[in-house]
């Protein structure tokens, strides 16, 4: 075998023109049929040189000892050493820096070991920057290795650029995928493929398997679409995945050509579902918040101070007590929208003060509605900084004109309790009258009874004793009520009873207590109704009504009931008998007031029943028509109203007897 070790390229290049040659020779005497691979060697000896000269790739021929014995390629290949010139001879070791000569003799070391070509890469700086090769080393015979290195910097490159794309693609929060026209699936990322719960390869898919309303109809018509929109679409649609899990989508499509003119549909797809639901939070957190600033019972307004002081804000309580629409307000200035320019001029001095002083300001004032109403408010101006802008003047007033009217009502309620004082003084001398009376009648008709053996006699003196001590213990009842009252101490047991059984207990009592010419009546409901209160200040107020009526009717009839009224259970006593005057009615539940002095009583009954009525949580009133009889009306609330009881809880029940 002849040794190419001592040959120079040029010396290679001539070798090899000699054997075209004689290859040249040889083919006339070559038969036709292996011919054509006569002609291909040919063809590579004739162009052999001109290729190596063309490649890229730096050839280089080793022994296997790893020293460098020839270049094969073009001299413009060389990367390291300069030169071929200065590399024949040299080691590996010595031709290439540690951490690039590792690899590559890791990868000369499994060539020589398993006799097979074998590829590698390493890492070289060239003028400086850090390049990428790959190594191709492949045995040539017994004595020589040829290794092929070639520049991969710019694969590398691409290959990285490649990744990072395919990365923010596969961790894009839109799901990204590209179908063929026949409706499979190219390409899909990770949004994609979690969203939709695919398994496998997706390529495997066609969209009408991923989509349940697609079929192959609405495929083309959407096809057609997004040609027709010049090949892009933006939607809106609402889908659900395939664990029917619903989501709104953002959808932009797009149809780009591969090289061999095939249509691909490139789809971007955003989950929407969550910011609309933000934007519908947003959006009701807004309407709270408007309803809150529309219905609180204050003034709320907003000025720009950077724009001469035009309002911004304008809530419905401040619409409704200026009679001035905030559409109107919006945009103008006081002197624009307030009737009275001195008011006007009043507010622009206060707003003036504000951005002068930058402190909060607090004052009484008045103004002149649109209605003609002069209205009077506490009013409480400050300034709200804004980044890069005036301050926001940010205004609170609230409506005192009540509390300046109430003012006046207090003194004269001041007057009217001296007036009271005086009653009550006026009753407690007459107290000793209204006991001795009764008890006077008690100790008098008690010695007349033990006196006679007249049985008529004796029925008169027990009845006409029965009598006064009814009416001296309701005496004595009233007068310990009041002074329970007076300290604060009046205790209410509740708990739930049933007013049926309440009310026909008194009716009862008071049945054989009624006046020959008076008939009492319980006007009952078919249905049991409990209610959670105090049953025995209930039957008080009930009683003392009903002891009233009887005093005061001499005939007819005195009828008494309850009815449920949604939230509310409404009592009523109506009697016919003489009634209440018209400027006496306003009076009726006032203490110590007695409207009739030739009837017994301490005129303390009414105005204790309207304390315990609105101590259980009701209300009570009167109507009356002289010598036309009264009727008196309380309601008691349906739910407890104690604290010792969860709230809200119903306390009325109901069920068909």
């Amino acid at each position: 075998m002849i040794n190419y070790e001592q040959y120079s390229r040029e010396e290679l290049i001539q070798r090899i023109e000699e054997l075209e040659q004689k290859v040249t020779g040889l083919t006339k005497q070559v038969p036709l049929d292996s011919c054509t691979n006569r002609i291909n060697t040919l063809f590579k000896s004739a162009h052999g040189a001109e290729i190596l000269d063309i490649l890229p790739d730096m050839l280089s021929i080793f022994d296997r000892d790893y020293n460098y014995v020839a270049l094969v390629s073009s001299e413009q290949t060389v990367h390291v050493g300069g030169n071929s010139k200065n590399l024949i001879g040299k080691n590996l070791r010595d031709i290439l820096p540690s951490d690039a000569y590792i690899p590559v003799k890791e990868n000369f070391d499994k060539v020589l070991s398993t006799g097979k070509a074998s590829i590698g890469f390493h890492n070289l700086y060239v003028e400086g920057q850090l390049e990428n090769f790959e190594n191709r080393v492949i045995p040539l015979d017994d004595k020589h290795i040829l290794c092929i290195c070639r520049n991969i910097t710019d694969r590398i490159s691409t290959q990285s650029r490649l990744q990072m794309v395919t990365s923010a693609v596969n961790n894009s929060l839109e799901e990204i995928y590209a179908v063929h026209t026949n409706g499979s699936l190219v390409f899909a990322n990770k949004q994609f493929i979690n969203h939709h719960c695919l398994q496998g390869d997706p390529t495997e898919y066609k969209i009408y398997d991923i989509f349940p309303h697609t079929d192959d109809k609405y495929w083309k018509n959407y096809l057609n679409q997004l040609r027709s929109n010049g090949e892009n679409h933006s939607h809106t649609i609402r889908l659900k995945n395939l664990h029917d899990q619903e989501r709104l989508l953002e959808i932009s499509a797009f149809i780009l050509k591969s090289n061999n003119g095939e249509e691909i549909i490139w789809t971007i797809a955003r989950d929407i579902s969550e910011r609309i639901e933000r934007e519908h939070k947003i959006y009701e957190l807004n309407q709270l918040m408007e309803t809150i600033l529309n219905n609180i019972p204050v003034y709320l307004f907003v000025k720009d101070t950077g724009n001469g002081f035009r309002y911004l804000y304008w809530n419905k309580e401040l619409e409704k007590s200026s009679s001035i629409p905030a559409s109107v307000v919006v945009g103008k200035t006081d002197e624009e929208i307030f009737p009275d320019q001195k008011d006007a001029e009043k507010f622009r001095q206060d707003d003036l003060q504000l951005l002068k002083d930058q402190k909060m300001i607090e004052f009484e004032e008045d103004y002149l509605t649109a209605s003609g109403e002069r209205r009077k408010v506490r009013t409480i101006k400050t300034l709200t900084p804004l980044e890069g802008k005036k301050p926001l003047l940010i205004g609170i007033s609230w409506d005192i004109t009540q509390q300046k009217a109430t003012e006046v009502e207090l003194i004269k309620a001041r007057n009217k309790a001296e007036e009271s004082d005086k009653l009550k003084s006026a009753f407690l001398a007459n107290m000793s009258h209204e006991i001795r009376t009764p008890l006077n009648a008690i100790v008098g008709f008690s010695k007349l009874l033990g006196e006679t053996d007249d049985p008529i006699e004796k029925e008169q003196f027990c009845d006409i004793i029965d009598k006064n001590t009814d009416l001296l213990l309701q005496l004595i009842n009233d007068i310990l009520d009041l002074s329970k009252i007076e300290a604060g101490m009046l205790e209410f047991n509740t708990k739930n009873i049933s007013i049926n059984q309440l009310c026909q207990g008194i009716y009862n009592t008071f049945f054989l207590r009624m006046p020959s010419n008076v008939q009492l009546v319980y006007d009952p409901i078919p249905e049991e109704i409990n209610l959670f209160t105090d049953g025995n200040r209930l039957a008080q107020v009930l009683s003392n009504l009903l002891n009233n009526a009887r005093k005061f009717t001499e005939k007819g009839e005195i009828r008494f009931g309850f009815r449920p009224r949604g939230e509310w259970i409404e009592f009523y006593v109506r009697d016919t008998g003489l009634g209440i005057s018209k400027e006496n009615i306003d009076k009726i539940f006032t203490r110590f007031v007695k409207l009739n002095s030739f009837i017994q009583g301490t005129g303390l009954g009414l105005s204790i029943c309207k304390m315990i009525i609105e101590k259980l949580g009701g209300n009570i009133r009167v109507t009356s028509q002289e010598n036309k009889g009264t009727e008196f009306r309380f309601t008691l609330p349906a739910y407890r109203v104690n604290t010792d009881i969860e709230e809200g809880k119903n306390a009325l029940s109901t069920s068909a007897k």
